[in-house]
């Protein structure tokens, strides 16, 4: 029986990998197809410096890329922050300030919004914890910058292009 949470994940994917484990936008994404991304993602967080407790902040819409990046975290022992894409600046900068995530993932042309302009915005104290932004996108996305005042921008879909983690911490 599972104790952790990839564990159970990890266990669906090898017992029915082709089977349903959730359907998002009429497109159903697999147990094994699900694991396997959050595996990747975890690799990719772990090169990018996150380790166990330390956190990562998920402003991102409910997606299976909420998901995967959710098992990624868990996966290394870090603990994901969920954040509300209603959130701005004053909550944000609040919430990357006292949280001290070490990646933010978001999405940048969600809605419409400028998520990487209210992080230009953020005070240099919010975001001195950070090493990364994750840029997830949909249909393309819109083009991003190197860097958004000195903490550099990585592609959600170039970092899943990694082997992925061999083994949970």
């Amino acid at each position: 029986m599972a104790a952790t949470l990839t564990q159970l994940l990890s266990e669906h994917a090898l017992r029915a990998p082709g089977a349903t484990a959730l359907i998002y936008r009429d497109k159903r994404t697999t147990y094994h197809a699900l694991d396997d991304e959050s595996r990747r993602l975890a690799q990719a967080f772990k090169d990018l410096g996150v380790t166990q407790g330390d956190r990562v902040a998920l402003w991102l819409p409910n997606t299976p890329a909420w998901l995967a990046c959710l098992f990624a975290c868990a996966r290394l022992g870090a603990i994901a922050i969920a954040t509300n894409t209603r959130f701005r600046g004053a909550e944000m900068e609040d919430i990357v300030a006292r949280g001290t995530p070490k990646l933010i993932v978001l999405w940048p042309g969600f809605r419409d919004i400028d998520f990487l302009g209210i992080i230009e915005t953020l005070k240099p104290r919010a975001l001195k914890s950070l090493r990364g932004i994750v840029a997830y996108a949909e249909d393309g996305g819109i083009p991003l910058p190197r860097s958004i005042r000195g903490v550099p921008v990585f592609e959600y879909s170039r970092l899943i292009e990694r082997d992925p983690l061999a083994e949970d911490f």
